[in-house]
């Protein structure tokens, strides 16, 4: 639950808004994994003044607590002025009362660098935001904790690290903004450093925001080729990979952001919000594509502006001769969840072969079978050549899946097992063939053991017999004669 006020000459305006489950319209409020609280404040702002613009103050409740409105009104009486911070007995954030001219200066694209976690370093950003004391009234309320098990309501992953990281890019952000007379005028950048796939989508998103909040990106060195691919109007800012290399662990992103954090406003010249999973991007039903463009800035009120209604890139069919078909395999997932199961592989290649199709298996993680060929690729580039030698291509859900059918064009047969195809398919299209099993599973969030078999493998993949069928189908669909 979102909620907020706002207020002109005594008259208060009510507003209680819903992360959507699909439905996107006045009452709901997108819900991206990779927006931060402080990102969900500047939204519920912008929505209060859309339906308000004579407002003058506008009181926000803090996004990672479920507070209505009708709570807000009565505390509303208790701060005749703006700023003010609204805490909890321990101090924690209840919600914050802003000026409305933070919006009318042209202010609020700093708004998502509020912690909402930590009242004093919020109080100090808000007095440097708006040039006046940030107040702060004490409510009789127990004190607010959060902890690993915060996460499991389905809201704000408030993990230990993502509170940590919320609260350092506030801490940075009142660095610069208290060293430097110029900060008005510092570019903003959104650190995204850690995975491929984030890389992608954040790039490709960034072509379809029409109100940025950021110009640059923090990306890792390894990426940059990734980066380019995308043609992104954002500069791109590297960092190298042994300063944020997390080794696929999760908990330990907001300490290397943290490290980051402490060299602004020493030797970097902009203000740098914190980019990674701030919810639980499967939650939601939203491609990871719009996911994106919410957390850059977009506020994607309309089902009509979704993904799905977006220009996609055109088909790019291999060039090589129909004899012999060929068909590149990427197995392999990021996690063992989203690995094709081995005994599935072994019949689908098989199959392929008895069909006098050729089979290479991309990056294999064990040994494949027998006459198939194994090819490997660390960059975009290979990967593009790979492309070019085969007509088809059949992938986990995986950044060489998405690079292939999102930037590319390549005709793909897409597998989905753990993770939901909705969150990172493609366009419904002759090229573009997207399969998952029948289970009610999906998505179940785990990555490294079945809760249904208990074992190491998926039990929701497509069977070999409708993977073949759809890699059949997408030759006669793509390059029939």
């Amino acid at each position: 639950m979102f909620c907020g006020l706002t207020m002109r000459a005594g008259k208060v305006a009510a507003f209680d808004f819903e992360p959507s489950s699909g439905r996107l319209d006045e009452t709901t409020i997108f819900d991206s994994a990779w927006a931060s609280p402080g990102r969900y404040v500047h939204e519920i702002c912008r929505r209060m003044i859309a339906h308000e613009p004579n407002a003058d103050r506008l009181i926000v409740a803090n996004p990672v607590l479920p507070v209505k409105s009708s709570t807000l009104v009565d505390w509303l009486a208790l701060a005749p002025s703006a700023p003010v911070a609204f805490v909890d007995r321990g101090g924690f954030p209840l919600a914050y009362v802003l000026p409305r001219r933070i919006f009318d200066d042209g202010l609020e694209r700093f708004l998502p660098f509020l912690s909402m976690v930590d009242s004093d370093i919020d109080g100090r950003f808000l007095a440097a935001l708006t040039g006046r004391e940030a107040k702060q009234i004490r409510l009789d309320i127990p004190p607010v904790t959060l902890d690993d098990k915060f996460a499991a309501t389905g809201s704000f992953a408030a993990y230990k690290d993502k509170v940590m990281a919320w609260t350092e890019q506030c801490r940075a952000a009142v660095r610069l903004m208290e060293r430097s007379a110029d900060w008005k005028n510092l570019p903003t950048a959104i650190y995204m450093p850690f995975a491929a796939g984030d890389v992608l989508f954040a790039g490709l998103a960034s072509h379809h925001v029409t109100t940025p909040l950021y110009r640059k990106i923090v990306v890792c060195d390894r990426f940059q080729d990734i980066w380019a691919e995308t043609g992104s109007p954002m500069e791109m800012v590297s960092v190298p990979w042994s300063e944020v290399n997390t080794n696929g662990n999760t908990s330990l992103e907001g300490v290397m952001f943290a490290r980051q954090a402490q060299k602004i406003g020493k030797d970097v010249g902009h203000f740098v919000a914190f980019g990674p999973g701030s919810r639980i991007y499967d939650r939601g039903p939203f491609h990871l594509f719009d996911q994106h463009r919410f957390a850059l800035g977009e506020s994607l009120s309309s089902v009509d502006d979704l993904f799905y209604f977006k220009p996609t890139v055109p088909l790019r069919r291999c060039e090589l001769p129909l004899r012999p078909r060929r068909v590149l395999l990427c197995q392999r997932g990021s996690w063992s969840l989203k690995t094709y199961p081995d005994r599935h592989t072994r019949v689908l290649t098989h199959v392929l072969r008895s069909l006098d199709i050729e089979v290479s298996v991309l990056n294999p993680a064990g040994t494949p079978a027998e006459g198939v060929a194994v090819v490997r690729s660390d960059s975009t580039a290979e990967l593009r050549s790979l492309l070019d030698d085969h007509h088809v291509f059949v992938s986990a859900d995986t950044f060489d899946l998405h690079f292939a059918r999102h930037v590319v064009g390549h005709p793909t047969v897409a597998l989905f097992g753990s993770t939901w195809p909705g969150n990172s398919d493609s366009v419904r299209l002759p090229e573009s063939r997207i399969l998952c099993g029948p289970l009610a599973c999906t998505p179940c969030g785990v990555t490294d053991r079945c809760p249904l078999t208990r074992g190491s493998e998926c039990a929701n993949y497509p069977p070999p017999h409708e993977v073949v069928a759809a890699v059949l189908d997408v030759f006669d669909r793509v390059y029939a004669a």
